[in-house]
């Protein structure tokens, strides 16, 4: 059963050749401008902005720890 187009509006998904597209945010790496396409206005590449998927077995962690304690000691705050 196919959901009608305006309800894909609505949950902000967006059906493009027969498939339903999550939309998300991106940012123009030219002009800093905030969009919802691939490219902005301007001409400029845009790219997405939200953080990294959460993940328990992050890989990354002991590095991103290691660089926040770091710039907490050059702060003077431990």
């Amino acid at each position: 059963m196919m959901r009608s187009a305006s309800i894909w509006r609505r949950t902000g998904l967006e059906v493009l050749a027969g498939k339903a597209e999550m939309k998300r945010i991106m940012k123009c790496l030219l002009c800093g401008s905030y969009t919802l396409k691939m490219s902005c206005s301007c001409g400029g590449k845009a790219v997405g902005v939200g953080p990294a998927k959460y993940s328990p077995h992050d890989p990354y962690g002991s590095y991103r720890r290691a660089a926040k304690a770091d710039s907490l000691r050059k702060a003077d705050l431990i």
